[in-house]
């Protein structure tokens, strides 16, 4: 769920970081046979697929540029769309991917739908907390009428631009990717700082059918799915992604990266990845 937001000032929902979760990836993608063509210096061999959320197209689109130039005898194919489609094109109609990318770490494990639009809906109550006025998300949700919602939120991008709506949430770097002038929000209200991530937990809506959420900082993850065609592969892209020039691309593009990378589980993370990352804070979901 996406809503324009007419009235309010709440034009960017969140600063962005980008974490290593690991939860579908598995300890049998680890092989020994990649690792000797991934430092061969002609560089990769192969075809990598990535799947990513809409809101992962630019930035990962550079990424793989960038990837595909240091290993000119890759094949890239790429798709981009919901994080929960992408999540259900993988587990549901086996769809082979070596790459996810989700816009929700906690997609990962337990496939919800696409996370802006709940995201949204913490986003106000925080707000009405931070600015003492408990009428702010009903008065701005009375003016997002149904006819506003769309499955992602960069698909409403052109109804901003030609003045069919007045205001969008969504995400500041694709607010910053597309030139859209926006109202940067204290980090109290944006979920945006990891540090706050208890008094982001006090906050829970509930979404229909997902249930109740409780917030959380909007953390990014990155798996290597346990089907993947090319795991070594994959390895080798989120390595990539993960190093300091994709890092830096990252940045460029709005978001900041946690680095080391945060991994939800060690234990699952490939051997060759592990030296990128740290622990998921026991307190950190």
């Amino acid at each position: 769920m996406n809503r324009a937001l007419r009235r309010s000032g709440l034009v960017a929902a969140a600063g962005l970081v980008l974490a290593l979760a690991a939860g579908c990836s598995s300890a049998g993608t680890t092989s020994s046979s990649p690792a000797s063509s991934a430092s061969s210096p002609a560089g990769a061999h192969g075809t990598l697929t990535v799947f990513g959320a809409g809101t992962l197209s630019t930035p990962f689109t550079a990424e793989l540029q960038a990837f595909k130039k240091q290993n000119p005898g890759v094949t890239i194919h790429s798709q981009f769309g919901a994080s929960g489609d992408m999540v259900k094109d993988i587990t549901q109609l086996g769809q082979p991917a070596d790459v996810l990318g989700v816009a929700d770490y906690s997609l990962i494990p337990k496939l919800l739908s696409d996370p802006s639009g709940y995201q949204v809906l913490q986003m106000l109550q925080l707000a009405q907390g931070y600015y003492h006025d408990p009428g702010l998300a009903a008065a701005v949700l009375k003016n997002s009428p149904d006819s506003s919602v769309a499955e992602t939120e960069t698909s409403l991008l052109a109804a901003l631009q030609s003045g069919q709506i007045d205001y969008l949430a969504i995400y500041r770097s694709n607010a910053l990717e597309e030139h859209l002038k926006y109202i940067a929000l204290p980090a109290q209200v944006n979920l945006s700082d990891s540090s706050m991530a208890a008094a982001y937990g006090k906050i829970t809506i509930h979404a229909g059918s997902l249930g109740a959420l409780t917030a959380k900082p909007i953390i990014y993850g990155l798996t290597i799915p346990s089907t993947a065609p090319d795991a070594a592969l994959g390895q080798k892209f989120v390595s990539f992604v993960l190093s300091p020039q994709g890092r830096a691309i990252m940045s460029s593009n709005g978001f900041v990266v946690i680095s080391p990378a945060l991994a939800s589980s060690q234990a699952k993370v490939p051997a060759p990845l592990r030296s990128l990352t740290t622990p998921w804070p026991a307190s950190g979901g």
